[in-house]
C-alpha cells in the first residue's frame, strides 16, 4: 500500500531528528516562507509538511537582490517580464525588472495574476496569515557571494514585516565539498 503523504512527512521529518516537542511547537507556530533561487525550498517545505501557504517566491527562480528590490518596492513590478520562450515544457518568462523568471507560472493568465496579488498579501500579513506570526524565510542561495547580502535580506524583510514576532532567516549553501 502507498504510504499517505502526511505519514511520510513524518517519516522525513524523524530522518532529520525533528520530532522533538520543541521542534514541533517551531514548526507549528510559524510560517514557514520560501525566498526561492528555484524551486527546491518550496518542494523540500511541502516534503516536510512545514509549508502551509504560498508565497511569491515559490517556484520563482530570484537573486537575493531581486528579493530586496521586490520586498522595498511591495512588488510593485514583480510580474513584468519582456522576453518568453520555451525549455523543455516550460514556457519561461523572464526579463523581468527585478531579475527574476517564472518557470512554473503562466504570467499571460489572468488566474495567475489573482494569485500572485494574493500571496503578495499574505506575505505582509495582510491575509490569513496573522502579521504576528513568527516568519521562517527559507533560501538556497545562488552563489556563496549572496551570503554578503544576507543580514541587508534580514532587516529588509524585518522592516517589511514590523509586527511579526520574529523573523528567521535560513540560508542554505548547497552543493558544498566540505563542510
Amino acid at each position: 500500500r502507498p504510504v499517505p503523504e502526511h505519514e511520510m512527512q513524518m517519516l522525513r521529518r524523524a530522518a532529520l531528528g525533528l520530532t522533538s516537542p520543541r521542534v514541533h511547537a517551531f514548526i507549528e507556530g510559524c510560517e514557514f516562507v520560501s525566498l526561492g533561487c528555484f524551486c527546491a525550498p518550496s518542494y523540500g517545505m511541502q516534503l516536510l509538511g512545514v509549508k502551509k501557504n504560498s508565497y511569491p517566491f515559490d517556484w520563482v527562480r530570484s537573486t537575493i537582490e531581486g528579493i530586496i528590490h521586490c520586498v522595498e518596492n511591495e512588488f510593485e513590478d514583480f510580474l513584468t517580464y519582456s522576453t518568453f520562450w520555451v525549455q523543455d515544457a516550460y514556457t519561461v518568462f523572464g526579463g523581468t525588472r527585478w531579475g527574476g523568471s517564472f518557470w512554473h507560472h503562466n504570467l499571460e493568465a489572468p488566474l495567475t495574476r489573482e494569485d500572485m496579488i494574493r500571496r503578495v498579501i499574505r506575505f505582509y500579513g495582510k491575509g490569513e496569515v496573522s502579521a504576528c506570526k513568527p516568519r521562517l524565510f527559507v533560501r538556497c542561495v545562488n552563489s556563496t557571494r549572496e551570503l554578503n547580502a544576507a543580514v541587508r535580506l534580514r532587516d529588509c524583510l524585518r522592516k517589511a514585516l514590523p509586527e511579526a514576532a520574529q523573523v528567521y532567516l535560513l540560508l542554505i549553501v548547497d552543493l558544498q565539498d566540505t563542510c
